[in-house]
């Protein structure tokens, strides 16, 4: 368990690596509600800085980009929360987007988010893309596991959307034909929006 604040920043620091040493990630932040969202597409390698100060700033990381100039701050000490998100995007049809969004305790994921970072491929010639997403999802329950008071997992299927059935259906899938990832399964049909 998670309980000292130097923990959590610890915590999602590994989160947020992992990620960026498997490779293929989109890092993404901003609200169209407010007309803009910016994405990066590393090239090659990205990395999150060490530690380097104690105190009130010892959540302070620098996430580099390509091994150049490009990189993002951030504070792990407020973006505490690592939460894994599924749901639709306009980007792939309204089929889902894999996420994860780093998030200040008490806020929103879907709205308040600091920083998200998505698989940038998950489909591949109008197809899930099974290697990926199986990676991703296996991911989730690891970092759940590892880090229960750290991480979250919501999956948001909206019934009222078109288009998109046949992404979550793979998705479906390649969660029930796999036995390491039956917490998932029982987790995504108790989200909101996922029929029983």
């Amino acid at each position: 368990m998670v309980h000292q604040a130097s923990d959590r920043i610890d915590a999602v620091a590994f989160i947020v690596q992992s990620w960026l040493d498997e490779g293929g990630c989109t890092l993404f932040c901003g609200d169209w509600r407010n007309g803009a969202i910016m994405e990066l597409l590393p090239s090659a390698s990205a990395r999150l800085s060490p530690p380097r100060y104690a105190g009130d700033f010892a959540g302070l990381r620098d996430l580099r980009v390509d091994d150049g100039a490009h990189h993002v701050h951030l504070d792990l000490a407020r973006l505490s929360r690592a939460c894994y998100l599924i749901a639709p995007s306009v980007c792939y049809g309204m089929r889902p987007s894999y996420e994860l969004r780093l998030v200040a305790e008490g806020r929103d994921p879907m709205r308040e988010f600091g920083l998200g970072l998505s698989v940038r491929s998950p489909y591949v010639g109008g197809r899930v893309n099974v290697e990926v997403v199986s990676r991703y999802l296996a991911r989730v329950v690891d970092h759940i596991e590892a880090f229960p008071d750290v991480t979250t997992f919501r999956c948001l299927r909206d019934a009222t959307a078109t288009g998109g059935e046949a992404g979550w259906e793979e998705l479906e899938r390649i969660v029930d034909g796999d036995r390491l990832l039956t917490p998932l399964s029982a987790a995504m049909r108790a989200s909101p929006g996922i029929p029983s």
